[in-house]
Formats: structure tokens, C-alpha cells, sequence
């Protein structure tokens, strides 16, 4: 039997190139001499199986060649391990007291720590174009209990804010907006709103007291965490929908299952501008829609939530039912606060007389009377 594969070996020496080639096709040989010995030298079900195995493709010399070198790295990196498991503890011992982390308990999560201070490090030498592959435009933060939060760089989120957010205040982040005691709260609120991201937001008050800024800038963060949004002046929005009436390649119906299920959607300066039957029923299915679906919003108004109400059940065959349930739903889910009167954009810090008026009258500190003016009355 050696004879015959020593020659079959032999014949077939211009054809086999490698080594391995060669004795993968010996141990062919072999089995194919092992079949056609004496009747009975292989039981049936061994003759099934060595059959089986004859029939098996000849592996590709590339992917011999890989199998090769990657024993040959598996070799390498025992033959590594004991310098890099020496390397680990130098760097996480620090960390374990850091974070009261374990050495054995708490490896992936130190590795995982150790990996994003690498990251950090790399992108503090970016030049806004990022060139890494895993995770691009992503920056590591890591929480003071050790967990790695991956976010949106500031490159990658400055461009997306312009796309997405009012040019104007795209570059600006919450570090540029100016607080004191009339924004306070709401810029309390909104901190609270971006560490949960379920409640919504409805901010209220005079023209130029920092709704939108605020909004913007809140928008912008919640970015930054990787999520969706949509930003959207009110009247803008509606001129939208009622665009697609006119273009078939558009439903309606496709824009508002857009504006119900983004992530977060910001609706600037509703109650502008003279409300209809129709509007008033879109503004209903977008805010009901995004209440069953249980997605958070940021409202601004000149108008706190009754003052809205009452504007749109002044409007002909407005359903005041269906008014009463938009207002109830905002209520639920809406933390509400009032930004006062007084415009940032003025010069001098102060509102008109008409503005300071009305702003007192909603502070409880005058009245107004029959004629339509104020009196001051001390409350």
C-alpha cells in the first residue's frame, strides 16, 4: 500500500506546491487505499465516515496560509501574556481606587475605562477630521461610578447643530446662555430633562427672554448622546404638511408620523400667528401622537398653556373638547416655566411698558381692570 501512494505521490509532485497541499492529499491516499482493501476491513458506518472525509474540498493554499499565521499569532500572544497582564495592573490599579472598582471583579469594566483615556487622548490631537474607524466622531466620558458613555464629539456635533438646529445658535453650547433668576428654574428643568429624557418641556413668556436660545441649546445637547430631533418654529411646520397637498410624491400623513416619532421635537413659538380648524387639529394629532408614543418635546410660547386654550376656542367650529384634551395631555407630561417679560435683546435689559404690564399681571403683582388696563393692585 506505501508503494502505490508513493507513487501516486509522485505523479502528482508538479501539481501539489506546498508542503501542506502534499499531505493533505497523502492522507486522501490513505483513506481511498483503506476503502478499497479486503471486504470487511471497514465497518459500514467507518466507511460512511472516512468516505465523508475523502469527499472534503481541498483547502485553498491562501487559506492554509492564514490558518499558518494565525497559530502562529496564537503562539505569540501566550508568549506575550504575562508582560500584558503586568501592563493591566499598572494601569488599573490607580483606577480601582479611582472608581472602587476590583482588580478581578470589575476586569471588563477597567479595561473599558483604560481603552476610553486611550480614545481621550488620541482625539485631543484631532483636527475635526476624524480618521479613526471604530466609533468615528465618538469621544468617550466616563461617569464617576466607571461607566463609559460614548458621545458625539464637538466636531461632529457643531455639525449636525447646523443642520438641524437655528444657525444662529449652533456654535453656542448652554455655557453661553446667561442665567438669573427668571430663567433659573428653567434652565433647572431643562438639566433635568436631558439626564432623564422622558418628561417634555413647555417654556413660556415675553418676546426675547431666551425661550428658543434655551431650547436651542437643549436641543443640542441631547445630541450629543446620539439621539434624533427635529427643531421646528410652528407656522414653518404647518406650511410643510400643507405642501404635500399639492405634491402626490408626499403624503401628510408621512410628514406627521415624522414630526410623532423623532426622538425629541422642539415646537418654537406656537400660538404664533391666527389659529384655523385645521391647525388646530394637526398641532392635536402630533401632540396626542407623541403622547401614546411616550416622546419628549420642548414647547415655547408668548402664551402660558390657558392663555393658548383660550386663543384657540375663540377660533370658528374649533372643537373645545379636543382643545381640553391637548391641554390635559401637556399638562401630564409638561414641566412648565415661565421666562418673565423683560427682552435679552434690548440694550437697556428692559421690557416695554405693555410687556412689564402684562408680565405683572401674570405674576399676581397688579390687575387688570374692566377698561383694559392695569391697576396696580398689591396682592
Amino acid at each position: 500500500m506505501e508503494e502505490i501512494i508513493r507513487r501516486a505521490m509522485e505523479a502528482m509532485d508538479a501539481t501539489l506546491k506546498t508542503p501542506e497541499e502534499k499531505e493533505h492529499y497523502r492522507q486522501h491516499l490513505q483513506e481511498h487505499m483503506l476503502l478499497v482493501g479486503k471486504d470487511g476491513y471497514l465497518s459500514t458506518e467507518e466507511r460512511a465516515q472516512a468516505m465523508a472525509k475523502m469527499n472534503e474540498p481541498t483547502p485553498e493554499p491562501r487559506q492554509m496560509e492564514f490558518n499558518s499565521w494565525l497559530a502562529a499569532q496564537r503562539r505569540k500572544r501566550q508568549a506575550e501574556a504575562p508582560a500584558r497582564e503586568a501592563a493591566f495592573r499598572q494601569q488599573a490599579t490607580p483606577l480601582c481606587q479611582k472608581y472602587n472598582l476590583s482588580l478581578q471583579e470589575d476586569r471588563t469594566k477597567l479595561k473599558a475605562i483604560i481603552s476610553a483615556l486611550e480614545r481621550q487622548e488620541t482625539c485631543k490631537t484631532c483636527r475635526g477630521n476624524c480618521t479613526l474607524e471604530a466609533r468615528a466622531y465618538k469621544i468617550p466620558k466616563i461617569t464617576s461610578a466607571g461607566e463609559v458613555i460614548w458621545q458625539i464629539c464637538p466636531v461632529e456635533l457643531n455639525r449636525l447643530a447646523k443642520k438641524k438646529l437655528p444657525p444662529k445658535y449652533a456654535q453656542c453650547s448652554l455655557a453661553n446662555y446667561t442665567i438669573d433668576e427668571s430663567n433659573r428654574q428653567a434652565v433647572k428643568l431643562g438639566l433635568q430633562f436631558l439626564q432623564d429624557g422622558k418628561h417634555s418641556l413647555y417654556y413660556w413668556g415675553g418676546v426675547g427672554t431666551g425661550k428658543t436660545f434655551l431650547a436651542t441649546l437643549l436641543g443640542k445637547e441631547y445630541l450629543r448622546g446620539g439621539n434624533g430631533l427635529i427643531f421646528g418654529d410652528v407656522p414653518g411646520l404647518l406650511d410643510e404638511i400643507k405642501i404635500t397637498f399639492n405634491d402626490p410624491t408626499v403624503s401628510s400623513q408621512s410628514v406627521l408620523r415624522k414630526f410623532i416619532h423623532c426622538d425629541l421635537l422642539i415646537l418654537d413659538d406656537i400660538g404664533v400667528g391666527e389659529f384655523t380648524k385645521w391647525n388646530v387639529g394637526i398641532l392635536y394629532q402630533i401632540i396626542n401622537g407623541r403622547y401614546n408614543a411616550q416622546k419628549p418635546m420642548i414647547l415655547t410660547s408668548n402664551y402660558s398653556l390657558d392663555e393658548l386654550a383660550s386663543k384657540m376656542k375663540k377660533v370658528k367650529e374649533v372643537d373645545a373638547v379636543s382643545v381640553d384634551r391637548l391641554t390635559d395631555r401637556l399638562t401630564e407630561i409638561c414641566s412648565f416655566s415661565y421666562l418673565g417679560a423683560r427682552s435679552r435683546r434690548r440694550k437697556d435689559g428692559n421690557a416695554t411698558v405693555a410687556a412689564v404690564r402684562q408680565d405683572e399681571v401674570r405674576r399676581g403683582i397688579t390687575q387688570a381692570d374692566s377698561s383694559g388696563g392695569n391697576k396696580v393692585v398689591w396682592l
